[in-house]
């Protein structure tokens, strides 16, 4: 059951020949996006098998090439110190789950596992960016006590792991974070200006 799908039927003129196509189409493209959304929720988990020591034969062989090539590409890199770590930070008022922390030359980085077919360079770049610069700048969060811990992230590099689904390879990118938190900041003011028309603009007429 997929209430996207069931949504769009009850929205739809069940007499109407075209909105049928239509709807038959768009819940092709529902099924589609739900299934690419799976496969990468399956490949985030595989990698966390290893990581935390897993045995890569233990991993279905439909996925075992993808996650042999993450292994390959990122075994000689770093160790991985935490997983799925939760951050907040206040000054931005942001929050999000890091994939990982690593420890690279004694300097521990966020990073990310992306798995879409898509290369990150070519597509979501400055978002990808962005999104490790307020992981490496966040507190760890308590979500029992709301208490947050400080931790001692390298704030100039993180790092992308591409993982696209399916293709046997494994790409690791390095990521400046100090030019990604201005991108951060330079977003934020945006954010803070687009909310800034509530005060300066006054109605002084109206008819």
């Amino acid at each position: 059951y997929d209430p996207t799908i069931a949504n769009l039927v009850k929205s739809t003129d069940l007499d109407d020949r075209n909105a049928l196509d239509a709807l038959a189409k768009r819940a092709k493209d529902v099924a589609k996006a739900s299934q690419a959304a799976d496969e990468g929720t399956i490949r985030h988990a595989l990698c966390e098998h290893v990581d935390l020591g897993g045995d890569v034969e233990a991993v279905p062989v439909e996925y075992r090439d993808d996650i042999a090539a993450y292994m390959r590409a990122t075994e000689d890199l770093w160790d991985v110190v935490a997983l799925e770590q939760f951050v907040v930070i206040d000054s931005i008022k942001c929050a999000g789950r890091c994939d990982r922390f690593v420890l690279h030359h004694r300097s521990v980085r966020a990073a990310d596992v992306k798995t879409s077919k898509w290369d990150p360079v070519k597509y979501g770049g400055v978002e990808n960016a962005i999104q490790l610069a307020i992981y490496a700048h966040g507190a760890k969060y308590d979500d029992t006590t709301g208490q947050r811990t400080p931790l001692p992230i390298d704030t100039t590099t993180g790092y992308v792991i591409w993982l696209p689904q399916g293709q046997g390879r494994c790409v690791v990118y390095e990521v400046d974070l100090v030019e990604a938190w201005e991108w951060t900041l330079t977003t934020m003011r945006l954010y803070d200006w687009r909310k800034a028309a509530k005060r300066i603009l006054t109605p002084v007429a109206e008819s």
